[in-house]
């Protein structure tokens, strides 16, 4: 009987690279092996090895995982008859860890109500080994079944592809994959759609695009929840709207926002129910301090543009953690605002430099503010600031009256009226 021969090295030794992960694939040649052996190793001569691997016969691949980023590793493979004690000769490649997304983040103009359509960069380092292979995108819902999306012909040749029948107002993950290894991660959320003239909206909406969508008189109403804008100006234009918290919420919903700036003659906002920050949050969702590289915002809310404004509100809040203040109507003389309400609301940490007002009203007019039951602390010693020589008289005596009560006793509780 003659002896039998060693197996056949294995042929294709490719690697597919994403963060600290890298994927090998092989094609097994020939016959009279029943198993691989893997080595993983930070030398090429492999004279030290990390790791070593083995799998079954009917088993062409495998990943290593948590590996550190930006280190050169080499990996090799051979073909194994482990009962006669034969082995191939090694089939080696080497590889460097990096950071690697193939999928694009999802800008809102590739998001409607209940589609969305995705981009990717085929992976390419000028490597013979590296796979080029994608071949789906699952998308895992906030609540629901996984969907696999196959990738066709001509999605793979444009790397574009869309993907409809996706649930209203809800949010993705979406991944990437070569067979079952994943290439990159991006999530999303499909856009809400009102019931009549209201928007039930959750932490991972859109508000940005609600906000845009929304018309005259319309009401956002917010579930509880972090709702994280605090590098973002969200701009309502001409209309007036309210963003409140949802009914039967345990906790004021938390909207952190870098401004949000009323534009043109008919925009108004009215605030309920909510907690606003300027503060700046980290990839958990955590309260940075204020300091050079994360600094509070400015601003709560602003008017940059439009002669005149309808009004702002904020009832039974929480407003906090801003630089300057809670309103900037920026404006010129003859600019004219009808109200500021607030009522029932506690307002803190806003301004530091006592300079500025926590109401600037400037050059412009204010028609009338109320305000009751409501606690200010810890802001800006100017309650008001106003351009004495251009604002009328009987404007400048309700001011007075306003800076005078809050400085008194930082508690105001009177309706004002000019």
């Amino acid at each position: 009987m003659s002896n039998p021969l060693p197996p056949e090295p294995v042929t294709n030794l490719q690697y597919a690279i994403s963060d600290g992960r890298v994927n090998l694939t092989w094609q097994p040649k020939g016959s009279g092996y029943n198993a691989f052996q893997l080595e993983l190793s930070r030398l090429a001569d492999f004279s030290v090895i990390n790791e070593t691997i083995e799998v079954n016969e009917d088993v062409n691949q495998h990943s290593f995982w948590r590996l550190p980023l930006g280190e050169v590793y080499h990996v090799r493979v051979r073909s194994a008859s482990t009962k006669n004690g034969l082995f191939s000769n090694w089939v080696a490649l080497s590889f460097e860890t990096i950071e690697n997304n193939i999928l694009y983040s999802v800008t809102e103009d590739k998001v409607t109500v209940n589609s969305v359509v995705f981009n990717w960069n085929t992976p390419d380092n000028g490597s013979d080994n590296l796979s080029t292979k994608v071949t789906h995108i699952e998308l895992k819902p906030f609540k629901g079944a996984v969907i696999k999306h196959n990738l066709s012909p001509q999605d793979l040749s444009t790397q574009q592809t869309s993907v409809p029948s996706l649930a209203v107002n809800m949010q993705y993950v979406a991944t990437i994959y070569n067979d079952r290894f994943p290439l990159g991660t991006q999530a999303f959320a499909t856009n809400a759609q009102p019931d009549g003239n209201t928007w039930k909206l959750e932490p991972y909406s859109n508000l940005v695009y609600a906000i845009k969508a929304a018309k005259d008189q319309d009401i956002i109403l917010l579930n509880e929840g972090v709702y994280n804008y605090a590098t973002t100006e969200i701009s309502i234009d001409d209309k007036l709207i309210t963003i409140k918290a949802a009914d039967g919420v345990k906790a004021k919903p938390r909207l952190y926002s870098r401004l949000l700036s009323l534009r043109g003659s008919l925009s108004g906002l009215n605030l309920e129910g909510i907690e606003i920050s300027g503060a700046r949050l980290d990839e958990y969702k955590q309260e940075l301090p204020d300091a050079a590289d994360h600094q509070w915002n400015d601003w709560v809310v602003n008017h940059s543009s439009g002669q005149n404004t309808v009004s702002l509100k904020v009832d039974n809040c929480i407003v906090r953690n801003y630089h300057t203040g809670l309103f900037n109507l920026s404006g010129t003389t003859g600019k004219v605002m009808e109200s500021v309400t607030i009522n029932n609301s506690i307002l803190h940490h806003l301004g530091t430099d006592n300079e500025t007002g926590l109401l600037n009203v400037g050059a412009a007019q204010l028609k009338k503010a109320m305000i009751s039951n409501s606690t200010f602390y810890l802001a800006n010693k100017i309650f008001v600031a106003i351009d004495a020589e251009k604002t009328p008289i009987m404007l400048l005596t309700l001011l007075l009256k306003i800076i005078r009560l809050t400085a008194a006793s930082q508690l105001v509780d009177s309706i004002l009226k000019q």
